[in-house]
């Protein structure tokens, strides 16, 4: 049921944001980065795995201020280190994603470029292995990304971006898992005509 649930969110809401939002600022993403995942499982401390991944997605424009961000990604999350005799197992697997993206910021200035800020959260949910296993587990999650988006001056279809996800994941397995990092990522403008950024 809850997977069936999150298809027909997504659904909905490209749907919606198809119908009401501007063509010419409907973007094409691709990103990649790392981070940092700390796990903690009672009896047991508070450890930190390695962990990186990449995704594509759409981002659909709800007016001036606002869009949404649709995506589906792979991760993988390496085992913690062995110290004290015990470690947290690694774990990979895929994702899909739905943000609120707050945009119209104050833009920054870096040297000739322009940065535009943004704030994204919204839901996650996640479908993983654990590593040499064949267990696998569903989990959901929140995830909040402070970002900016540089658009390339001769490329004008064309943006660069940089965000600093944090992730929050409610996992029946594991008392406490949260996540942050860098991540890079590429947005093309199809629709974008003449004069429009």
């Amino acid at each position: 049921m809850g997977k069936r649930s999150i298809a027909f969110f997504i659904i909905f809401v490209t749907v919606s944001a198809g119908l009401a939002g501007d063509n010419q600022q409907t973007a094409l993403c691709v990103n990649a980065g790392g981070g940092v995942v700390v796990s903690r499982e009672e009896p047991f401390q508070l450890k930190a795995q390695a962990d990186f991944g990449g995704g594509i997605g759409v981002e659909l424009p709800l007016g001036r201020l606002l869009a949404v961000s649709l995506g589906a990604g792979a991760h993988q999350t390496l085992p913690s280190s062995l110290a004290g005799g015990w470690a947290y197992r690694g774990f990979g697997g895929f994702d899909l994603r739905a943000l609120l993206i707050l945009k119209g910021l104050p833009p920054l200035s870096l040297g000739s470029l322009h940065a535009e800020p943004s704030l994204a959260a919204g839901p996650v949910a996640r479908y993983d292995r654990y590593q040499y296993t064949r267990l696998y587990f569903f989990y959901l999650g929140l995830a909040a990304a402070p970002g900016l988006e540089i658009p390339l001056p001769r490329r004008r279809h064309h943006a660069l971006t940089v965000s600093l996800p944090l992730r929050f994941y409610f996992r029946r397995d594991i008392d406490l898992s949260a996540a942050c990092g860098l991540e890079l990522g590429w947005k093309f403008y199809p629709g974008l005509r003449s004069g429009a950024r």
